[in-house]
């Protein structure tokens, strides 16, 4: 099922255990956002390695032997997204 590209404002949220066998559920999460925002294949990649890089920095440092959750609430409109972690 394609989804649909967005035509105003939308906000979208994923709450995760903060875990690196996780980071697949962020990649596709940030990837089905940037898709519905009319990001290129280029921009949707390098934002979805944005995301990898800054989860894996929190799992590692933040977190490290603890459990936790990350939160990712995003704000996003054609051409644009904005991500709050």
């Amino acid at each position: 099922m394609k989804k649909e590209l967005l035509t105003d404002r939308e906000t979208f949220h994923l709450e995760i255990p903060a875990d690196e066998n996780n980071l697949s559920e962020v990649r596709d999460f940030i990837s089905d956002v940037c898709l519905r925002a009319g990001f290129s294949k280029r921009e949707t990649n390098n934002t979805k390695l944005a995301m990898d890089e800054a989860c894996t920095n929190i799992i590692k440092h933040a977190y490290r032997d603890m459990a936790g959750t990350i939160r990712i609430d995003v704000e996003a409109e054609p051409g644009r997204v904005e991500i709050n972690i």
